[in-house]
């Protein structure tokens, strides 16, 4: 029996409702030096370029509180419904077949993690002369190794807690690729899981020659490997880190989308379609980096909307919640319209941001709110930069304003959290919010009422069956 790090390619075939069906075949059945005889560093940029993940935490936006079920008999696709409820609830008993969801998530990271180490065990032999390329290949292979490593313990273990990370699970951090079929894998603590994501990241953005790149939204250039910084520092409660690289990125591309523009020049006339295929594209200056992702999000009958989330999170003049339609005249339905909605043989992908410069002006108006001696005025003109885009008429934030709603920093620190609710819904953040900062969510279906209440053990995803039936140094996370 193979452990998870018998990666899997992902050839699809429909099966069933070809939109969450797979199937796989074998990567690690014959050796990849087998079938790519990868002798120069051409060929290890080949291969760089095909371990590039897509969001495949986008699963978790269903399990937040962005989304609720509307039972909707006429328009609802009952076997989407069905599939999904499971994830709705925060249950670990969802189908683990599904194309998407945390089985597959464990899966495909692991699987571009096997191919990263493919690359940095023959990087530094590979034949050529072009050192500049060398470098660069090698760098992406380390960022995409910490990244995909980094959302695998985000995912599956605990937040980062500097007093517990040394003895809470983690996930098995993986630096070779496997040459055996009987090979298992302990969880290693979370503190060595990040130790490890950190001296990747470094040592991979150092490595980086963002000219040998040609098409940068599709790799790892400095920008978007400090906005990655940011993140993970961000993430582990490290302020002055996270602003130091977060301003490290703005410095290469400070850039804010003209959502107003965008809007008016499509949305408004009634070409939804345009706005979402255009949302995240390398026409976008914002976009620091993307891929394309299997997604159910613009499903437009799976039986989770944007209902609520649309009615009540916005503020007025707010032109973010305009891009939420109505599907059907006679029935409510509301989905946010920032993927492309289209379907390519029956599976429906979309192009989706693993990094923005929002985001990362977002994480610095965190950083210098929570840090130890905040930064109030540069936190407020940051979430000002993005707000200035967004809203007509506007009217800037001010710390005046915002003392009259309390004491400033918590207030500060609430309207940070709300921004970036409303400016990234749907692209896979929020899940990780409201774990860092245990927000209690409550799910209602047509049965009843489910809670997860802040401190649930199940914003810690279960260990899929498969692994742990394959691996037996593999432990479930408790319940």
């Amino acid at each position: 029996m193979k452990t998870f790090i018998h990666i899997i390619t992902h050839h699809w075939k429909i099966l069933a409702f070809a939109f969450l069906a797979i199937g796989c075949s074998d990567y690690l059945g014959e050796s990849p030096d087998n079938r790519i005889q990868l002798t120069e560093i051409e060929d290890y940029k080949a291969l760089v370029t095909n371990a590039y993940p897509g969001a495949y935490h986008l699963f978790t936006e269903i399990m937040t509180d962005n989304y609720k079920y509307y039972d909707y008999p006429g328009t609802n696709n009952i076997t989407i419904v069905e599939w999904f409820k499971p994830m709705y609830i925060w249950s670990d008993k969802y189908m683990q077949i599904l194309a998407v969801g945390p089985a597959r998530a464990w899966e495909y990271y692991y699987g571009e993690i096997y191919k990263t180490n493919e690359v940095l065990k023959g990087i530094d032999n590979a034949e050529g002369k072009d050192e500049e390329l060398r470098n660069q290949v090698k760098g992406e292979a380390l960022l995409l190794r910490a990244y995909c490593h980094f959302m695998l313990v985000n995912l599956f273990g605990k937040q980062y807690n500097a007093s517990t990370a040394a003895t809470d699970l983690g996930v098995p951090y993986t630096t070779k690729p496997q040459e055996d079929n009987v090979a298992e894998y302990p969880r290693d603590n979370i503190k060595d899981v990040y130790d490890w994501i950190e001296r990747d990241a470094l040592e991979g953005v150092a490595l980086l020659v963002d000219k040998k790149v040609n098409v940068p939204k599709y790799h790892f250039t400095k920008a978007s490997a400090y906005a990655f910084l940011c993140r993970f520092y961000q993430f582990k409660e490290d302020w002055d880190n996270s602003i130091k690289y977060g301003e490290m990125s703005q410095t290469l591309n400070s850039t804010v989308r003209e959502f107003v523009n965008d809007y008016n020049a499509t949305f408004a006339k009634g070409d939804y379609d345009e706005f979402a295929n255009s949302y995240c594209s390398i026409n976008k200056p914002n976009i620091l980096l993307m891929n394309k992702v299997l997604e159910f999000n613009s499903y437009t009958t799976n039986g989770y909307y944007s209902n609520e989330f649309w009615a009540t999170a916005y503020e007025t003049n707010d032109y973010r919640n305009k891009i939420h339609n109505r599907y059907y005249p006679t029935t409510p339905i509301y989905k946010c319209r920032k993927f492309r909605n289209v379907s390519n043989g029956g599976y429906r992908y979309s192009d989706v941001a693993l990094f923005t410069t929002e985001e990362v002006i977002l994480n610095l108006a965190e950083a210098y709110t929570r840090k130890t001696e905040p930064d109030h005025e540069k936190a407020i003109s940051l979430l000002n930069k993005i707000r200035e885009k967004r809203f007509v008429p506007y009217t800037p934030l001010t710390s005046a304003a915002l003392s009259l709603e309390g004491e400033l920093g918590k207030v500060l620190l609430a309207k940070v959290l709300h921004e970036r609710r409303v400016e990234l819904c749907y692209e896979g953040y929020r899940w990780f919010d409201c774990k860092r900062f245990q927000i209690e969510i409550k799910h209602t279906t047509e049965t009843g009422t489910y809670v997860l209440k802040g401190n649930d053990l199940r914003y810690v995803l279960q260990i899929p069956d498969a692994e742990l039936s394959a691996n037996p140094a593999m432990v479930p996370n408790p319940r």
